[in-house]
C-alpha cells in the first residue's frame, strides 16, 4: 500500500492544475480501494498486524511464555486504540484524514505486538522523554507563567492604557504557541513511548516570512485536513472551473488562475474561523487571515515589481527578519480578535490602547505589578529566549534531541535532570495557583 502511494504521490497535485477533476476522482477512489481491500474496517487488528509479519508462530510463542495472560492484556490494549480511548490527540490537536487516521491505527496494533516481543527499549524511552520535558517546560514554565500577565489585563481591559495592551498581545501570542505546541510536545512523547510515531503539528512557526508560510507551519494536521477535504475539491469542482475559464475569457489568465483559488480560500478560513469559536469575532478572525492570504496572493507580482522598484534585496538576513516581525506582528493582530472575548471588548482595547503614548512602563517597573514579580519576569524573559534559541537551530537544521543521545550518558542524564528540575522548580504551582488548562482544549 505504501509502495503504491509512494509511486503515485504527485498525482493529485499534478492533476489539480491541470483542471482535470474526473482523472482525480479515480485517482482518489483508486487508492481508497486499495486500501479498502488491505484493510477491512472491521477487521480484528491482531490479525491485520500478521499479514505484515511472518513471525505468527514465534511471537505468539514468546508471549505465551512470558505470561498466559500477557497476549489478552496487549488485544484488550489494542481495542481499547480502535474505539479511540488511547491517545489524547484526537482531542487536543492533530487532525488526520481518514486514511492516515486508519494506517496509525494500524501501525500502531503493530507496534503493541513489536514491544510486547522486545520489551523495554532504553533509547525510545530517552528520545520520549526528551520530548515530554520539553512540552511541559513550555507549558508550565513559560504559558502558564504569561497566562498570569494576560489575564490580569483582559480581565481588568477599562483599567489599562496604551502599551500595556501591545505587549499583553505580544505575550498572548507566544503564551497560546508554548501551549498548543508543548500540549503537542508531551503527546507526542507519550505516543513515542508506546512506539508510535505522530505527524508533526508545529514547524518553527515565528519564523515564517509570511503569513500564508505561518500557516502552512502552524497546526500543520488541520491545515492538511482543510486542504484535502476542502481547498482540492472545490478547486477541481466544475462550477469552480467553469467560473475560472469564464474569467480567463473576459480578463485574461491570471485572473482565471486567481478566481480559482480565491474561492476555496474564502470558504476555507471562514471554516477555519468557526472551527475556532462560533462567535462572530471568530468569523472576522477568519476572514482576516483569509484576506491577507488572498491580498497577498492575487498581488504577489506587483509586490514583487515594487521590492524592485525601492531596490529591497529579498535574500539580505535584515530582510529576512523583518518579514518574520510582520508576520509575527499580523499574528498579533488576529489575537486582538479573539482574547479579549468579543468584538464590544476588542473595540474598547484599541480604544484605550490608543489613547495614550506610554513607554516608560517598560522601565518604571510598572511591568512588576500584574501579578509577576521581578523575579518570575526575568526567569520568563530568559525562558522564552531559549524558546527563541532552539526553534533558531531548528531552523538552521540542527536536530537537537539527536544531538543529546550522541552525547556521553553522564551528559545526557546531566540535561534530563536539568530539565526535570527547570520544570518542578520553575513551573507555575503553589497553594494560590489555579492551573490553567490547555488553550486548545476548548476549540
Amino acid at each position: 500500500v505504501e509502495g503504491f502511494i509512494k509511486e503515485n504521490e504527485g498525482t493529485v497535485e499534478d492533476d489539480i492544475e491541470q483542471g482535470e477533476e474526473n482523472v482525480i476522482n479515480d485517482t482518489v477512489r483508486e487508492k481508497e480501494n486499495v486500501i479498502e481491500d488491505f484493510i477491512e474496517p472491521e477487521a480484528d487488528v491482531e490479525d491485520m498486524y500478521y499479514k505484515w509479519t511472518d513471525e505468527y508462530k514465534e511471537a505468539r510463542q514468546l508471549i505465551h511464555q512470558k505470561n498466559p495472560d500477557y497476549e489478552k492484556a496487549i488485544k484488550h490494549l489494542m481495542n481499547e486504540h480502535k474505539k479511540g480511548n488511547i491517545l489524547a490527540t484526537y482531542e487536543l490537536g492533530e487532525i488526520y484524514r481518514y486514511g492516515r487516521g486508519r494506517k496509525i491505527n494500524a501501525e500502531t496494533a503493530k507496534r503493541y505486538y513489536e514491544i510486547a516481543l522486545k520489551g523495554f527499549e532504553y533509547q525510545r524511552f530517552c528520545m520520549a522523554l526528551q520530548l515530554m520535558l520539553w512540552g511541559y517546560f513550555k507549558k508550565l514554565v513559560i504559558a502558564d507563567r504569561i497566562a498570569v500577565f494576560v489575564n490580569q489585563v483582559f480581565n481588568h481591559i477599562g483599567y489599562y492604557r496604551g502599551l500595556v495592551f501591545v505587549l499583553a498581545l505580544m505575550a498572548s501570542a507566544v503564551q497560546l504557541y508554548a501551549d498548543f505546541s508543548g500540549c503537542m510536545d508531551i503527546v507526542e512523547g507519550v505516543a513515542e513511548l508506546f512506539g508510535i510515531t505522530l505527524d508533526k503539528n508545529f514547524d518553527v512557526p515565528f519564523s515564517s516570512k509570511s503569513t500564508a508560510e505561518f500557516w502552512r507551519r502552524w497546526h500543520i494536521t488541520l491545515g492538511a485536513w482543510f486542504k484535502d477535504y476542502v481547498f482540492f475539491p472545490m478547486s477541481t469542482a466544475s462550477w469552480n472551473i467553469k467560473i475560472s475559464r469564464f474569467f480567463k475569457q473576459k480578463f485574461g489568465t491570471r485572473a482565471g488562475k486567481t478566481v480559482t483559488s480565491i474561492i476555496p480560500l474564502t470558504v476555507v478560513w471562514l471554516l477555519t474561523g468557526i472551527w475556532h469559536g462560533t462567535g462572530l469575532n471568530y468569523v472576522l478572525w477568519g476572514c482576516y487571515y483569509g484576506g491577507i492570504i488572498i491580498f497577498s496572493s492575487i498581488f504577489q507580482p506587483e509586490l514583487k515589481k515594487l521590492n524592485t522598484l525601492l531596490k529591497i534585496d529579498a535574500q539580505t538576513s535584515g530582510w529576512k527578519y523583518f518579514c518574520r516581525l510582520r508576520t509575527f506582528l499580523i499574528f498579533c493582530g488576529g489575537r486582538l480578535l479573539t482574547v479579549p472575548g468579543s468584538l464590544a471588548n476588542t473595540r474598547l482595547v484599541i480604544k484605550n490602547m490608543l489613547s495614550v503614548w506610554n513607554p516608560w512602563v517598560l522601565i518604571d517597573g510598572t511591568l512588576f505589578g500584574f501579578g509577576l514579580n521581578a523575579a518570575n519576569v526575568w526567569v520568563l524573559l530568559l525562558s522564552v529566549a531559549l524558546l527563541g534559541f532552539v526553534g533558531h537551530l531548528h531552523e538552521k537544521g540542527i536536530k537537537i534531541r539527536e544531538e543529546i543521545a550522541k552525547q556521553h550518558i553522564i551528559v545526557r542524564w546531566f540535561l534530563y535532570f536539568i530539565a526535570l528540575f527547570a520544570v518542578l522548580v520553575l513551573g507555575m504551582y503553589g497553594a494560590n495557583y489555579r492551573g490553567s488548562e490547555f488553550i486548545y482544549a476548548g476549540y
